[in-house]
């Protein structure tokens, strides 16, 4: 299991770095995220009435294999349970494996990805891909090669700031719009899963996983790939939604990572750490951030609730959430070997 002093970092309030969330979600994009959320669910139900079984599949725990579960919740016609062996949250039954991967590449989610992501390239780039960079480099085995893959490039955003600082950067995106955005700009990203992606000998020292193993649905094959290409002492760095958040105490089920038809799998520090120890990782830096504080704002505004209080206070709130691991943004980096 997990190592408690890996896990907690004491974090000073003047080293908050606030988010512009004017210039991440620029314009409608966020809300026009949530308007079209459910495009997938609502074709589905359009032609059905419900979702019916030949598109559905049962499945195991994602993490330990069993297959004794309760219902947490039930969210868009899925139900979303918790392992009643290792307590990891996952959709079962879920959409069949084939139906994530037509959905990541439709005209719809590229919509989607090009009013949110391709929008704020820019920001994201000079506000988060040199902040990962940065952390990468505090762990990072100079001997190494500095090469690095991130999968699910999005936009492409990581591979810029990479590049700016040196790196030989690779990336791998299913979305057709950003696959052509990243290109447009010099970016090597190959339009494959992982899983069909030839890289021949070559390996990396780094692979990153940013808001993506939530969506895939066999992770132990993907994991089991990434050790594949990873040369020894190389770091696996993984940002997931964390279903221990503010967001989702205070949101319930209205939470916006609480997305069945895309989010297969939903874990904790505590599930995320099992999973990579027990897959060979150890595990060097654990933290959480969000935007818990903002999107509950923005939730209580849409109900005319006053929140003159909680602007007045965002920052210092959203921090105390961040330094107790309750941020909606579980990052965890790992090495192997």
């Amino acid at each position: 299991m997990y190592n408690a002093d890996k896990i907690f970092h004491y974090n000073n309030f003047f080293s908050f770095d606030h988010v512009d969330t004017q210039r991440l979600r620029p314009g409608s994009s966020y809300e026009h995220l949530f308007e079209n959320r459910d495009y997938q669910l609502r074709a589905i139900l359009d032609k059905y009435g419900e979702i019916p079984e030949f598109l559905l599949e049962q499945v195991v725990c994602p993490l330990c294999s069993e297959a004794f579960y309760e219902i947490e919740m039930v969210k868009d016609s899925f139900n979303i349970v918790r392992c009643l062996n290792c307590s990891l949250i996952y959709v079962n039954p879920r959409l069949k494996a084939d139906a994530y991967l037509e959905t990541y590449k439709s005209q719809n989610y590229g919509h989607i990805i090009s009013e949110l992501a391709l929008a704020s390239h820019d920001y994201r780039v000079s506000r988060f891909g040199l902040e990962r960079i940065k952390k990468i480099e505090e762990y990072f085995f100079f001997d190494l090669p500095k090469t690095l893959l991130d999968i699910g490039s999005a936009s492409g955003f990581f591979l810029e700031a990479a590049l700016q600082k040196g790196w030989k950067a690779t990336g791998i995106e299913l979305s057709p719009i950003a696959v052509q955005f990243s290109r447009r700009k010099g970016l090597d990203v190959h339009d494959t899963t992982l899983e069909a992606t030839d890289f021949g000998n070559n390996k990396f020292s780094v692979i990153t996983l940013f808001d993506v193993l939530e969506h895939l649905p066999n992770i132990q094959e993907t994991i089991e790939r990434i050790k594949g290409l990873l040369n020894h002492g190389g770091l696996l760095y993984i940002y997931v939604p964390n279903w221990n958040s503010a967001s989702r105490l205070l949101m319930q089920d209205n939470a916006h990572f609480i997305w069945p038809t895309h989010h297969v799998t939903y874990f904790t520090p505590i599930t995320l750490t099992h999973f990579l120890e027990k897959n060979g990782f150890r595990i060097e830096f654990c933290e959480t951030n969000g935007l818990d504080v903002v999107d509950w704002i923005w939730q209580l505004e849409k109900q005319d609730i006053d929140t003159v209080a909680l602007n007045s206070r965002l920052n210092e709130l959203q921090f105390l959430i961040n330094s107790s691991l309750w941020g909606k943004n579980l990052r965890v980096l790992a090495r192997i070997g």
